[in-house]
């Protein structure tokens, strides 16, 4: 809780301090699925944390979101999910790990199509209406009404628009 606090006021250093220190009692107990839960509740916080204050594509930060990750699953917590993966994808993003950042993204898709509270199934952006047929990254320009973003060279990577120098997939 401590950890979770100091955190929404932006003493990360701190707030990472009494998140390590919770994990480390939480290695003390039994595994158990509300071991779990509890750790996840702190990697899920942990993460972001060090994304602040180590950067988005430091090796502990990238070690906590693969936690935090590996914890979601196995409690079912989709909501926390999709952030540890948009976390992920940012670290792998940051270090031109495009592939990584792609299947991550392509995980993303897939869980929140299979969803009920599906976000990504009815979203407005810029480009008009997407009801979840797009391509991760990659507007289709079929899909996209009175414009595309394609042929004007817009590629979007983490909700991102940029203006492509080269095909991204060359990088890939």
């Amino acid at each position: 809780r401590a950890g979770a606090q100091n955190s929404s006021r932006s003493a990360y250093p701190e707030a990472i301090s009494y998140l390590n220190k919770g994990l480390s009692v939480l290695q003390t107990l039994p595994a158990s699925p509300e071991r779990a839960r509890r750790e996840m509740e702190l990697y899920t916080t942990l993460a972001p944390a060090l994304r602040v204050a180590k950067g988005p594509a430091s090796p502990e930060t990238e070690r906590a979101y693969i936690q935090a990750r590996k914890l979601c699953h196995q409690v079912g917590a989709v909501s926390p999910l999709l952030t540890m993966l948009e976390g992920l994808c940012s670290c792998y993003v940051v270090r031109g790990e495009y592939r990584n950042a792609l299947e991550l993204g392509e995980e993303s898709l897939a869980l929140a199509q299979r969803t009920q509270d599906n976000a990504t199934a009815g979203s407005d952006d810029a480009f008009g209406r997407s009801d979840g047929n797009e391509s991760v990254g990659i507007y289709n320009p079929d899909d996209v009404r009175g414009f595309s973003p394609i042929d004007a060279g817009n590629v979007r990577l983490e909700g991102l628009y940029l203006d492509r120098q080269t095909d991204p997939t060359q990088r890939l």
